[in-house]
């Protein structure tokens, strides 16, 4: 098997500091096919409420993850990384994006995911 594991950092913040960030706040294009085994996120200060979810050409695929606690960074941990999470595919040319809900203005999140690549993986 040729397997590598990828990083994908985002950073998401409130361009304005008048609304939260919300649905479409990050976009990201795969050029590769991979499988999302893990993903982290906190905001810069807590934020009562807030999720994140992760969308593939729009449809849900990761979804409700907590972000509200800036000392506990929000965890989704698939089986690959002993957690209880089936892996999710992510076909070549998918546009990622990523939504926080209930995120309060002038916050802004950071995270990243990390992403199975090559032959061995599902």
């Amino acid at each position: 098997m040729n397997e590598n594991l990828v990083v994908i950092p985002f950073a998401i913040s409130d361009p304005d500091e008048s609304a939260g960030v919300t649905t479409g706040a990050e976009y990201i294009m795969l050029p590769i096919t991979g499988t999302i085994v893990y993903v982290q996120a906190a905001p810069f200060e807590d934020d009562s409420g807030a999720t994140l979810d992760i969308l593939d050409d729009g449809t849900d695929i990761i979804t409700g993850i907590d972000v509200s606690d800036h000392d506990v960074p929000g965890e989704w941990i698939s089986t690959h990384m002993d957690g209880a999470n089936a892996p999710v595919e992510v076909a070549a040319g998918s546009k990622l994006s990523i939504d926080i809900n209930a995120g309060a203005a002038a916050n802004r999140f950071s995270g990243y995911m990390l992403v199975l690549t090559g032959a061995g993986y599902g």
